[in-house]
């Protein structure tokens, strides 16, 4: 199948100002407009595939943006993909979810693909740079799986076009950045989670956390959102191991790794995402300057600008809730019990 010039159209971009730093990604984040070079015939458009970065689609327009990269590590210095493309990112490819398959193949990779969930606030970003240090390839929390979410409840998604862009979001990432993959993700993208691994048939690794120190560090980040009361943090905790379970059941049980033990030791990070390598004096050394420095440094997540604190009485309100919304019964199955 070819790519006609309406399917796939090589663009300018130009971000808009005051798009917001944690806002799931959009269209609208950039200004787009058709670029001043002559339309692009389908083996152009192939040549570009490999330079090509998913960040967004128009699930009406069923459009897909992908931004224009030269080198592999644009992203380095970069807590997160997304960032590293708005500041980046002054040409685009907009590609009809019709061209997707034409131009992302069932032949071309992902053959090694992870997908690493967590429940939030509990060293995902830290997990993606030790995977940096020993030379695994990661993206961390790409925008497009993010899209899938805030289109969870859209009844009038065509599903067959979801998995499409999941599978296309997917290979773009492999070809670009490498392989064995890491994909990194949001911690709401585990509402989306079975959807993700089906489409793909990719491996799944869980972050989890102790259960008190986890909603401490979600308040003193976040402070008291409307996603942060008391009975919404059990709920988040308790969706998470329901997700496990889910997965599970689908056939994608989830490699599951706790902060606690990530912190002493990496190997439990690695042997879940299938790293068989063995690691090398100068990587031990990348490993230990990595534990060394804040991933999220610089943001208002990091911890210099982590300022709030979960007082006893909201403490004490959380455990009360998380006590009637634990799922007791997958807790004890899976053991994740003895380690809250």
């Amino acid at each position: 199948m070819g790519l006609h010039s309406r399917q796939a159209e090589r663009v300018d971009l130009a971000l808009r100002p005051g798009v917001d730093a944690y806002a799931f990604v959009c269209m609208d984040d950039f200004s787009i407009s058709p670029a001043a070079e002559p339309p692009l015939d389908d083996s152009q458009i192939a040549c570009l595939r490999d330079a090509m970065v998913p960040y967004a689609v128009d699930w009406r327009r069923r459009q897909m943006l992908f931004t224009l990269h030269a080198s592999r590590d644009f992203a380095a210095g970069h807590a997160f993909l997304y960032q590293a493309q708005r500041e980046q990112a002054q040409q685009g490819v907009l590609v009809s979810f019709d061209a997707l398959d034409a131009l992302f193949p069932a032949s071309l990779p992902p053959t090694g693909v992870t997908f690493l969930f967590s429940v939030g606030r509990c060293g995902s970003t830290l997990a993606a740079d030790l995977l940096g240090a020993v030379g695994i390839p990661s993206a961390s929390e790409p925008g497009v799986y993010e899209q899938l979410v805030a289109g969870h409840r859209r009844s009038w998604l065509n599903r067959r076009d979801r998995a499409r862009v999941i599978r296309a979001t997917t290979r773009a990432l492999s070809a670009f950045v490498g392989e064995p993959l890491v994909v990194k993700l949001r911690a709401q993208c585990t509402i989306v989670a079975r959807e993700i691994a089906v489409a793909t048939q990719g491996r799944c690794a869980m972050i989890l956390r102790a259960l008190e120190p986890w909603a401490m560090s979600t308040y003193r980040a976040f402070g008291q959102w409307p996603d942060n009361r008391p009975d919404e943090l059990a709920w988040r905790y308790a969706n998470a191991v329901r997700v496990f379970d889910v997965l599970t059941r689908a056939g994608r049980r989830p490699q599951l790794v706790w902060y606690e033990d990530m912190l002493r030791d990496p190997a439990t990070l690695l042997q879940a995402v299938g790293a068989q390598a063995p690691v090398s004096a100068p990587q031990q050394q990348a490993l230990a300057a990595t534990y060394q420095r804040d991933s999220q440094e610089g943001l208002s997540i990091g911890r210099a600008g982590s300022s709030a604190r979960m007082h006893a009485d909201v403490l004490q309100e959380f455990k009360h809730r998380w006590a009637r919304q634990a799922p007791h019964r997958l807790l004890h199955r899976y053991g994740i019990a003895d380690r809250l």
